[in-house]
């Protein structure tokens, strides 16, 4: 066996997120017969026994460093790694051994991550107290921080290892391999578990028993998320349950770091870091999965670089379910008169004090980068309904080239979706999906829609845009609440769809129930004691009559909003929990013609 020789890659748990492109570099260098995979469960441990050589060297200071470099790596990214071992039957260990040295150093200077800062604020060499900074707030807080006795410095996580190129090293490090258990039959990796890395960029996979991973492994994104929910990174994946036998309607799962999305799902919108009147305890209890905050109305009050000071606004809020921001696209965009469109962004005066802004995709990127929900909008044109063809191809060409500058400019991992624009024009529709896929977002809106236009239209409209969209990632239907509207757009295949309707309508004395909508302040409603609905089960129908909450509304108090605030949240997520469960049955269609009937809506 002496013309055998044998190197290796450690792709370091920071190298998941970036896995694919690692491996297509790596399987372009080596053929497919010198390469073979194995997990790694406890990088830390593994890595520490190779390093002793540089410990013995370096000495103690060098070791106290490079543990705290190790704990930060294992807080942020998680404890698990892919080893990549390369067998030669044509090279000795000297010229493999440069060629694998090569191919690292060309790894790191195209994946390795340079903007966090691990700041130890400690005099202490071994110090516990560390702050892990981004790229983003890094010159903000080193201003604070940095002022106060203590070690400093940026660590540079180095996406892969491999030894360096002499015999000695490759084969001592390869025999601390085999003597910690790493190169053993049982810890070889298949195609299939491969394949998966690259779908989930996780190694948190590599931890569950190998015969229960496959493709469609259910519980794969839990996996997944329990390596992400450690960091200050966000990813998100979609994973696709079951699809409707007679409708277009999916069944789905949205990964964020703050907790799995159920689809199809309404999300109701907080506006100013909250949903009016509503407590973050009520809303879960409600069946609220995932909240959206407004990038206009926040960016104006209290201000993006308050919101990021506090920690972002899940911190700023105590909301610890995911969240997603709007562009503020629509808001500015509705100004009319007080706006001005320009290839370089929109100024704007300010509706509180007339004060002129500006938003560019740059800084729209930045204000929502600041804010740090999990899910992030492009910054787009929306057009009027109605618009002329020409105007129509214009907005949808900027909304292009506006989505590319976002992409540009994006600097953190919170998903970044695109929005199709074209108006109610069929091939611009076509076209704008067709350039946006292109641009490769994690997710995609229909945006434009719902602007007034007539139901038909709308539905015909939805019917064309939503099959554009990729099946693997969450389709996302801008500004629906109405109860015909959420349905429509689950037949028609869509994941996600927002709107403020039901504490707007609360506020105006108004109850969604399962035989139509309820004007409670309405003087036929002053001696009926019964519930709002009485097939609903949340906490107002279930303690309060129609009569109260009339009085309540007359009288202006806040109790009255706040109770059908809740009943109308909790019908929504209650009805859109009710369309999940008819999908995953294929009875969907059936359910949506009795819905409509019992409502009092003339199904289209």
């Amino acid at each position: 066996m002496d013309n055998v020789s044998f190197g290796y890659f450690i792709v370091k748990p920071d190298g998941a997120k970036n896995i694919d492109n690692i491996l297509n570099d790596v399987e372009d260098k080596f053929s497919d017969d010198m390469i073979r995979y194995y997990k790694i469960d406890d990088f830390e441990n593994v890595v520490n026994n190779l390093y002793y050589k540089h410990f013995e060297e370096k000495g103690d200071k060098f070791k106290h460093s490079f543990s705290d470099y190790l704990r930060a790596l294992k807080e942020i990214y998680g404890n698990s790694s892919l080893l990549i071992l390369i067998k030669s039957n044509n090279k000795d260990y000297d010229a493999l051994g440069k060629d694998i040295l090569n191919k690292k150093l060309e790894l790191r200077n195209k994946f390795v991550k340079k903007d966090i800062a691990v700041v130890t604020n400690n005099t202490d060499l071994e110090a516990s107290n560390r702050i892990v900074l981004t790229d983003l707030d890094f010159n903000f807080m080193k201003q604070r921080l940095f002022k106060e006795p203590g070690n400093y410095r940026i660590s540079d996580f180095n996406v892969i290892h491999s030894p360096d190129s002499d015999q000695e090293t490759i084969k001592d490090e390869l025999k601390i391999l085999y003597k910690l258990g790493v190169l053993r039959s049982e810890n070889m990796l298949d195609k299939k578990i491969i394949d998966n890395l690259r779908k989930y960029k996780t190694f948190e996979v590599l931890n569950v028993d190998k015969r229960e991973i496959g493709i469609e492994y259910p519980s794969i994104g839990e996996h997944m998320m329990d390596s992400v929910r450690r960091g200050y990174w966000f990813m998100i994946s979609y994973e696709l349950l079951h699809k409707d036998k007679k409708t277009g309607a999916r069944r789905g799962v949205i990964h964020t770091p703050h907790g799995d999305i159920q689809t199809p799902i309404f999300m109701p919108v907080g506006t100013q870091a909250t949903v009016k009147s509503m407590t973050n305890e009520e809303l879960v209890e409600n069946g609220a999965q995932i909240i959206l905050g407004n990038t206009y109305h926040l960016y104006l009050r209290p201000g993006d670089e308050l919101i990021k000071e506090a920690g972002g606004l899940h911190n700023f809020m105590k909301w610890d379910k995911p969240i997603l921001t709007d562009s503020g696209g629509f808001q500015v965009f509705s100004l009319n008169e007080l706006r001005k469109i320009t290839e370089e962004g929109v100024e704007f005066r300010s509706y509180l004090d007339g004060s002129k802004h500006f938003f560019s995709p740059e800084k729209v990127m930045s204000i929502e980068e600041n804010i740090g929900a999990d899910i992030i909008m492009a910054f787009d044109e929306c057009c009027p309904y109605p618009s002329t063809y020409e105007y129509t191809k214009k907005s949808m060409e900027r909304t292009t080239r506006w989505a590319k500058r976002c992409k540009d400019a994006h600097k953190t991992d919170s998903a970044l979706f695109g929005i199709i624009q074209g108006g109610f024009y069929e091939d611009l529709r076509t076209e704008s999906a067709k350039q946006l896929i292109d641009l490769d977002f994690p997710g995609y809106a229909i945006g434009g829609i719902s602007v007034g236009e007539p139901k038909e239209e709308f539905l015909k409209l939805l019917k064309y845009t939503a099959p554009l969209m990729p099946e693997n990632k969450p389709r996302y239907l801008m500004g629906v609440g109405t109860p015909d509207y959420l349905l429509e757009a689950a037949l028609a295949g869509i994941d996600m769809c927002d709107c403020v309707l039901p504490t707007r309508i609360a506020r105006n004395g108004t109850a969604m129930t399962s035989h139509g909508k309820v004007v409670v302040r309405n003087a036929t409603y002053e001696h009926d004691y019964g519930a709002l609905d009485p097939e609903c089960d949340c906490y107002t129908c279930k303690n309060y009559s129609r009569a109260y909450i009339r009085h309540l509304v007359k009288c202006n108090e806040i109790l009255g909003i706040r109770l059908l605030s809740i009943h109308n949240i909790h019908f929504l997520t209650n009805l859109m929990e009710r369309v999940r469960i008819e999908i995953e049955n294929d009875t969907l269609y059936d359910f949506v013609q009795e819905f409509y009937r019992k409502y009092g809506y003339t199904k289209e």
